[in-house]
């Protein structure tokens, strides 16, 4: 009996391996991966910073090329970043997920605009209901490397209703820790 126990636990092992080997390969990236480079690029010490919910816009279809992601990456990885691509605007970020306490929901940012008349309204309810310095940040899905030892990090900032700001960012992993590798993009209006 033990040992068709430990048949049974060793199988089933196997396969749970065999699941998230293809996972990866269809361009599925693990929550534990995502949420570890969600959590160590956020900046939440900020005091005026909210990180909210997703930007569900997705990824350009120039984007590679636009980026010229295929002169610095294989193929291989150019191709897993396009399954994941497809798969952007299914992001929803999960706040119990994320180590800052800061932030309010993309539903409650959108609301507060429907309920708001203009731009200018609806940063005074924004000041009003969250302080001063209050800045309204938010993350599409970050890609990864086949390898995942490369993310693609792309977030937008909005600091006021004529202050926009964002870049694109591509991070390696470094000893265990999400370190600023090159900077694709970058904009400030």
């Amino acid at each position: 009996m033990r040992k068709f126990l430990f048949i049974l636990a060793l199988s089933s092992l196997s396969c749970n391996k065999e699941v998230k080997n293809t996972e990866s390969e269809n361009g599925v990236i693990s929550e534990s991966d995502l949420y570890s480079v969600i959590n160590s690029l956020q900046n939440c010490a900020l005091k005026g910073t909210i990180y909210y919910s997703e930007n569900d816009t997705p990824y350009d279809k120039n984007f590679i090329e636009t980026y010229k992601l295929d002169s610095i990456f294989s193929t291989e990885d150019v191709d897993f970043f396009r399954k994941q691509m497809k798969k952007a605007t299914d992001f929803k970020l999960d706040i119990r997920k994320t180590k800052c306490d800061r932030i309010i929901t993309k539903h409650n940012i959108n609301k507060m605009r429907l309920e708001s008349k203009t731009d200018e309204i609806f940063w005074e309810k924004i000041r009003m209901k969250y302080g001063p310095l209050t800045c309204l940040a938010y993350i599409k899905l970050p890609i990864f490397s086949k390898d995942k030892n490369y993310v693609i990090f792309s977030s937008n900032y909005s600091t006021g209703p004529h202050s926009l700001g964002g870049s694109i960012e591509i991070y390696k992993k470094i000893n265990n820790k999400w370190k600023r590798f090159h900077s694709l993009s970058g904009w400030v209006s």
